[in-house]
């Protein structure tokens, strides 16, 4: 293969791997090939561009130059043999290798004043504002330092657990995080991110004497969201308990991929030197040091497969997923993985009897990374499991055309109340059952069960009366009692594409609401000029389901003003005057989201905010406000 055709194909690869998660070869074929690459031409532009594709190339950003030179990428190695001999005897740091988007903060007198994409190593993307939106703490550091930082935008595995639930066709953080940054729009997904920073790439001053010394200033600004690091003798056996270490911290956590190896000792040229710099800056020091990354061994494992079962979405997409007999892998029994799509299945020709490799390096399903023998019997589904409805082709996926399937308003209806009306111990499961004893299969729909009053405990003397049944009771009176949120109310309609932030901007007009509600045919309404086309369209595409609304119109159990609580972000401590469980439910009904003490927590609901408990002190550090639970009631009227 010649050298430009081994380029593309490892840029090709590359360009699937950071857009929609696939990959056109396996990782150990990705290995070979840029391997085969060095040894032919190992001064290809590839190796000091990070493969030369920068995933926010078709971002709508402005592109600048990079200030302090190249923006390179880590030479990898996967043995002892291949790592430098500079890097041998030496006094060592070891850090984890973060598996995100490469992404450089410039500052000025402390203050940030640009946020760059790695892009093509010269030349980035201006995120600015996403990087903001992240963390607005990132605004303003020490003020005495300008330069540039180095850190890697990363999605955490628990919050990509949770961004999944709500998104079908995210296959992991790193693609996710790519398209979060890739978007056009400043989506409220971005908090879901974090940046981790590891490198001051160049500064006005000669600030640092070493590699441990730069990573320790970072820690001081950045805390918690600096890169796991140390000290490390560099011997064989040293490295690989590191590297076990190191892994033990990636599998709870961030996506990473091996640990980075640097000399500690730091080089140094100027910005004559280099040659590279803009115009009007001089005497700026550019930090150089010799360093490889060592690469995780992905673990692989050749498993026979069961069979192929197949769940309907929320969209009525059939989803497959690949039953393999029990294999262990990364420490853990693994019975299934994911089957991606239809298309996929039928392709690849995965059935019983199938023989499938399968790793499991960084995601938290597994997946398929080749077949290595194909089954006999692959049988694709023709109709759909729940309604019968001969099934569609649409795209790569299979797809049930009945709009009155019984899954999908089912599930149009668990979802219209779960959002409405969140209550905790009363699940999708439980409210399905009580839905399909009390009322029947038949008024099992959105539209029925808005028709019909609350049945009495009397008339339902054959089922459960206990909590979860007055739970489910109380539910349904909310629905018939309650104001609603506009936000909400739009969420709760189950339609693709109208998440949080089309439906914050959908709010602003309620005219066209209520003309959507009304679903007068004859009535043109232009969504694409204020939600964009793609939106749009998955909107008219269901515009039957806006008439739902017309059952909170009717007695005015709509709240139309979107308050600026719903973007407060509260963590709590210490004892409260009533049960957590009911705070937080109080809390959320007024738009405030609790979760853990971060960067975008606002205040920390605190007993005590004098002691030295170990939320106070990470409070402290970040600058939240910290107050007591009554202080909190009346700065909120709650």
């Amino acid at each position: 293969m010649s050298f430009n055709a081994l380029e593309k194909k490892i840029k090709e690869n590359a360009q699937k791997y950071y857009t929609d998660g696939s990959q056109s070869m396996t990782d150990s074929e990705f290995d070979s090939a840029v391997s085969e690459l060095k040894k032919s031409k190992p001064n290809s532009e590839l190796f000091t561009t990070g493969w030369g594709y920068d995933p926010n190339e078709n971002n709508s950003g402005k592109k600048f130059k990079h200030r302090y030179g190249l923006v390179g990428s880590l030479d990898k190695v996967h043995n002892w043999d291949e790592l430098q001999k500079d890097l041998r005897d030496r006094e060592i740091i070891a850090s984890l290798k973060l598996d995100g988007l490469s992404v450089v903060l410039y500052y000025v007198d402390g203050k940030l004043d640009q946020a760059l994409t790695r892009g093509d190593g010269k030349i980035g993307i201006d995120i600015t504002d996403k990087v903001l939106f992240i963390n607005s703490r990132l605004k303003q550091i020490d003020e005495t330092f300008t330069g540039g930082v180095r850190g890697e935008i990363l999605m955490s595995f628990p919050a990509f657990e949770n961004y999944a639930k709500d998104h079908e066709d995210a296959k992991n953080p790193r693609n996710t995080t790519a398209g979060l940054i890739n978007a056009k729009e400043v989506s409220s997904d971005l908090r879901l991110l974090d940046i981790v920073f590891y490198k001051v790439v160049g500064c006005k001053e000669d600030r640092f004497d070493n590699y441990f010394d730069m990573l320790n200033y970072i820690e001081s600004q950045f805390y918690p969201y600096v890169v796991d690091y140390e000290n490390v003798s560099l011997f064989e056996k040293a490295i690989m308990q590191k590297m076990n270490d190191l892994r033990s911290v990636w599998y709870g956590h961030y996506p990473a991929d091996g640990i980075v190896l640097a000399r500690n000792d730091l080089g140094r040229l100027t910005q004559n030197e280099t040659g590279n710099m803009n115009s009007d800056e001089t005497n700026e020091t550019i930090y150089t040091f010799v360093s490889q990354a060592f690469k995780f061994p992905a673990e692989t494992k050749q498993a026979k497969v069961d069979c192929v079962e197949w769940s309907l979405s929320k969209t009525k997409y059939l989803i497959p997923k690949v039953k393999i007999e029990p294999t262990q892998l990364s420490g853990t029994t693994v019975q299934y993985t994911a089957g991606f799509n239809a298309d996929y299945i039928m392709n690849s020709k995965i059935g019983p009897g199938a023989v499938v490799e399968i790793c499991k390096s960084g995601e938290i399903i597994p997946d398929i990374q080749s077949v290595v023998k194909t089954s006999d019997e692959v049988k694709l589904p023709t109709i759909c499991p729940f309604c019968g409805e001969y099934l569609e082709w649409k795209g790569v996926h299979l797809f049930c055309p009945n709009n009155d399937c019984r899954h999908s308003k089912m599930t149009d209806l668990l979802i219209w109340c779960s959002k409405l009306v969140p209550i905790d111990g009363l699940g999708d499961k439980i409210r399905e059952k009580f839905f399909t004893e009390i009322y029947g299969e038949e008024y099992c729909t959105v539209d029925q069960i808005m028709k019909y009053p609350v049945l009495t405990r009397a008339k339902v003397p054959d089922i459960d009366k206990g909590k979860q049944y007055q739970l489910f009771r109380d539910s349904l009176l909310a629905l018939f009692r309650n104001k609603f949120n506009i936000v909400t109310v739009l969420e709760a309609l189950n339609i693709p594409r109208l998440g949080h932030e089309t439906a914050k901007k959908l709010s602003k007009y309620p005219d066209v609401i209520k003309k959507l509600a009304n679903n007068d045919e004859n009535t043109f309404i232009n969504l694409h000029s204020f939600i964009g086309n793609a939106n749009a369209d998955s909107i008219n595409e269901h515009r039957e389901k806006f008439m739902r609304i017309n059952f909170l119109l009717d007695r005015d159990g709509i709240d139309w003003n979107v308050t600026e609580s719903s973007n407060i972000r509260v963590a709590i401590t210490g004892k409260l005057s009533c049960k957590r469980a009911d705070f937080e439910k109080e809390l959320e009904s007024i738009g405030i989201t609790v979760s853990s003490i971060n960067n975008d927590t606002k205040y920390l609901i605190t007993d005590d905010p004098n002691i030295s408990s170990e939320k106070n002190k990470k409070a402290d550090k970040l600058g939240i406000r910290k107050i007591t639970e009554a202080d909190f009631r009346k700065l909120f009227n709650i």
